[in-house]
C-alpha cells in the first residue's frame, strides 16, 4: 500500500542526525576554558553571532576575502571566539571576537556558491569560555580581543567601543534605581514591561546615539547624573502633559506604576519614550 503524505514526510523513529554538539566538535584543547572547534562553512554560519560590541563591518574587506575565496581556499581561515553558554540565543552560543569579516566572506561564499550543499571548506576556531560575555564579563572579553590581536596599537575606530558599556553599568547602578528593580539584568530576556527598562535596551538606546552624546564630552559621571536628572523632570510632568488624549485611558495604569517605583525612562506610548528623551541626555534641562 502506498505511503501516506504524513508517513512519507515524518521522520523514521530510529532517525539518528546528529545534533550539533560543541564538545563533538574539540580537537585539541590548552584547558577546559580554551580549546580548538573545527566546523564546516555551513556549521559556522549556523551556530555562531558576533560578540554584541565588536568592530563595524567593512564591506570592502569582506569584499576583498570573498574574492579570495572564490580563488582557492588554500590557507584555512583561523578565527577566534566566545562560547557563552549562558548567552539568551538557543542555538548562537559562539560570538566570534575576532574574524568578523572572514565569516562575512564565507556567508557571502555559501549563498553564491553552494546551493548544493557540497562545499567541503572549513574552519578552525580557537574557543575562550566566558558566560555573560555580553553584560558582567565585558571587560576580560575585551583585554582578550587586545591580547589576541597581539597588543597592537588600535586607532579608536578599530576597537570595540566600552564607552557606552560603562555608561549603561554606572546607571544600573543608582541606588534609586537598584532598589525600584527598574533596569532589567536576566541574561535570559531582551526586555522589561514598561516603565521598567532592560539593560540590554539601555545599551541599544545610547549605541544608537553614541556620536551625539559623546560631542560633548561630558565624563561618565556628569552623564549618570543627567539620566537621573531626566528621570526626576519627567516625574514633574503631570499625566496630561506626557499623554495625547487618545492614550490617557490606555496608558493610566503603566502611568501609576511609574508613579510608584519612581522611574520614568520608559513609558512607552508617551510624549517622552526614549527615543525621544535620549536626545536630552547631554542638556537636560532642555527637556
Amino acid at each position: 500500500m502506498a505511503n501516506t503524505e504524513e508517513e512519507y514526510f515524518s521522520a523514521p523513529e530510529d532517525d539518528d542526525t546528529p545534533i550539533f554538539n560543541i564538545h563533538e566538535k574539540i580537537i585539541d584543547r590548552k584547558d577546559d576554558n580554551t580549546f580548538f572547534i573545527k566546523l564546516t562553512f555551513r556549521e559556522l554560519l549556523a551556530y555562531t553571532g558576533y560578540w554584541c560590541y565588536n568592530r563595524t563591518i567593512c564591506s570592502e574587506k569582506v569584499a576583498e576575502l570573498y574574492t579570495s575565496l572564490c580563488e582557492c581556499y588554500n590557507i584555512p581561515f583561523i578565527l577566534h571566539a566566545i562560547y557563552d553558554e549562558k548567552h539568551n540565543d538557543p542555538v548562537r552560543k559562539l560570538l566570534i571576537l575576532d574574524g568578523q569579516h572572514r565569516r562575512e566572506a564565507i556567508k557571502q561564499y555559501i549563498e553564491t556558491n553552494d546551493k548544493s550543499w557540497d562545499c567541503p571548506h572549513c574552519v578552525w576556531i580557537c574557543v575562550y569560555k566566558y558566560n555573560n560575555a555580553e553584560t558582567h564579563q565585558t571587560a576580560p572579553v575585551l583585554d582578550l580581543f587586545k591580547k589576541i590581536n597581539n597588543n597592537r596599537i588600535f586607532n579608536m575606530s578599530e576597537l570595540p567601543d566600552t564607552f557606552i558599556i560603562d555608561l549603561v553599568k554606572e546607571i544600573c547602578e543608582i541606588p534609586h534605581f537598584k532598589k525600584q528593580k527598574a533596569i532589567g539584568t536576566n541574561v535570559q530576556t531582551n526586555s522589561c514591561h514598561s516603565p521598567c527598562i532592560h539593560k540590554k535596551e539601555l545599551n541599544t538606546l545610547f549605541t544608537n546615539n553614541k556620536e551625539e552624546i559623546k560631542a560633548t564630552n561630558l565624563t561618565l559621571t556628569q552623564l549618570v547624573e543627567n539620566v537621573q536628572k531626566i528621570n526626576h523632570r519627567l516625574s514633574m510632568k503631570s499625566f496630561d502633559e506626557l499623554y495625547v488624549p487618545c492614550q490617557r485611558n490606555t496608558e493610566k495604569v503603566r502611568y501609576q506604576k511609574a508613579v510608584s517605583k519612581g522611574f520614568f525612562l520608559n513609558l512607552k506610548n508617551s510624549k517622552y519614550t526614549p527615543d525621544v528623551w535620549v536626545k536630552f541626555v547631554n542638556e537636560p534641562n532642555r527637556l
